[in-house]
């Protein structure tokens, strides 16, 4: 899917390669390498990440992976990075039905501000 967006915003596309350990763990990777020879192609860009969340994925390992990419890709120094989430994990738990309940989105929310995300989606 990222590629798609990509061509029709007519931009570079830079893939990741969502790594998973035997055990579960998730450690995706940015393939910078993979961008026509620029050491960092994203530094000083503005960058949309899109992550499709797969059939029969879990949602918290989703999650996780997302965070992961959104915080590897800070580190690459963007001009601005922007998520698009075509599945947002939680949404429905977008404010408090019961007393003692999160209010889920929101925390999602934070989280991917606080890895580094500029914008969502």
């Amino acid at each position: 899917m990222g590629r798609l967006v990509a061509k029709h915003l007519s931009a570079e596309f830079v893939p990741v390669n969502p790594q998973v350990f035997s055990d579960g763990e998730s450690c995706p990777r940015v393939m910078i390498e993979e961008a026509g020879g620029n050491p960092n192609p994203i530094e000083g860009k503005e960058c949309v990440l899109v992550l499709q969340m797969r059939s029969g994925e879990n949602p918290n390992s989703y999650l996780v992976k997302v965070i992961f990419t959104v915080d590897v890709i800070r580190k690459l120094k963007p001009g601005a990075l922007a998520v698009a989430m075509p599945y947002f994990v939680y949404a429905r738990q977008h404010q408090q039905y019961l007393p003692g309940q999160p209010v889920s989105a929101e925390i999602v929310a934070k989280f991917l501000e606080n890895a580094g995300a500029t914008r969502f989606v």
